[in-house]
C-alpha cells in the first residue's frame, strides 16, 4: 500500500478502536493501540503530503483534529440514548423500581394537614376516612374511638399517622351557636322612669308628683 492508503487505513482502525476504548473497560490497552493508529496514520500523511502537497496535509489535520471530539460526542450520546448503551452501562433503576408504592407515597404526603372522620377504633392501626377516601390509620398517641375527627399529621410507609381533632379546634354550626339573651326594650323604658336616688336617700314623694 502507499502512504495515503496506509494513511486512512490506522486513521479509520484508531477510530474504532477509540469507540471501543469508550465502551468497553479494557484497561487502556486498547487506548494505547488507539494512540498508535493514530500516530502512524499522521506519519504516511505527513510524507504522502507535507512536502508534494501542503495543502492535503493541512485539510488532514483540520480533518483529525475535528473527527476525536465528534467520535467521543457520538459513542456518549449512543450510551446515554440507546438500549445498547443502557445494557452496556446497567443504567440505575427507575425509583419506582427502588422505592415501591412511590406514587401511593407522595399521595398520603399530600393528604398532611386533611381532616377527616374515624371509621374504626384506631388501637393504635385502624381505618379513617379522609376526602371520602378510605385509608390505613395509626393513631398517634392514645387510642382513638370511631366516628370522631382526626388530623393527618404525618404518612408511616404506605399508612397516615393521624391524631384527634380537640373540640376547640372544630368550627362551630350556626346551631351549636349559643343565641345571645334578647334585651327587653319596656324593661329598659321603665328602669329610666325609676326616680333616681338623690343623696343616697329615697324621696317617697317622687311617685306622687309624677302621677
Amino acid at each position: 500500500m502507499d502512504d495515503q492508503t496506509l494513511t486512512f487505513v490506522l486513521m479509520l482502525i484508531g477510530f474504532v478502536l477509540l469507540g471501543v476504548e469508550l465502551l468497553l473497560p479494557t484497561g487502556g490497552i486498547v487506548g494505547v493501540l488507539c494512540a498508535c493508529s493514530f500516530l502512524g496514520s499522521a506519519i504516511f500523511a505527513y510524507r504522502a503530503w507535507a512536502d508534494v502537497n501542503p495543502l492535503y496535509w493541512r485539510i488532514y489535520v483540520v480533518t483529525f483534529l475535528a473527527l476525536i471530539p465528534i467520535t467521543i460526542s457520538g459513542v456518549y450520546y449512543l450510551l446515554n440514548n440507546t438500549n445498547f448503551g443502557n445494557r452496556v452501562l446497567l443504567a440505575a433503576p427507575s425509583t419506582e423500581e427502588v422505592t415501591p408504592y412511590q406514587r401511593e407515597i407522595e399521595h398520603l404526603q399530600e393528604l398532611i394537614g386533611q381532616r377527616g372522620t374515624a371509621l374504626s377504633p384506631l388501637t393504635p392501626g385502624g381505618l379513617v376516612q379522609v376526602n371520602g377516601e378510605r385509608l390505613h390509620a395509626i393513631g398517634e398517641g392514645f387510642s382513638i374511638e370511631s366516628g370522631v375527627p382526626i388530623e393527618v399529621v404525618s404518612t408511616n410507609g404506605t399508612r397516615v399517622v393521624v391524631r384527634l381533632v380537640a373540640a376547640d379546634d372544630q368550627p362551630v354550626s350556626e346551631d351549636q351557636q349559643e343565641a345571645k339573651p334578647v334585651e327587653n326594650p319596656d324593661s329598659e323604658s321603665s328602669a329610666s322612669n325609676q326616680p333616681k336616688p338623690t343623696g343616697g336617700i329615697l324621696d317617697p314623694f317622687a311617685d306622687a308628683e309624677t302621677s
